[in-house]
């Protein structure tokens, strides 16, 4: 069981782009797991923006090649997840 404090717009947020996936809340966070357990870290850079125009938390606005390369990154790991399905990870 894990349980986290998130903010409930960011929470709101982010379960409505689950819901567009097919991917329930307890499998976007299993498929966490799973690649920080494969990739032996954070499955994806985490930095501070280069840029003082950057998109914010608040109102970001990105590229339209980035949302792309975004939604793409999440049919992957939907694909990733499938077949995780059955697997049992020690």
């Amino acid at each position: 069981m894990i349980r986290a404090r998130v903010d409930p717009k960011l929470k709101k947020s982010a379960e409505a782009v689950f819901r567009k996936l097919g991917v329930r809340t307890t499998d976007a966070i299993a498929m966490f797991y799973a690649q920080v357990t494969l990739r032996q870290g954070i499955p994806f850079e985490v930095a501070l923006p280069k840029h003082d125009d950057a998109p914010s938390a608040e109102g970001a606005t990105w590229p339209l090649a980035d949302v792309w390369r975004k939604l793409d990154e999440l049919d992957r790991w939907r694909a990733f997840s499938r077949r995780l399905d059955g697997l049992t990870l020690s």
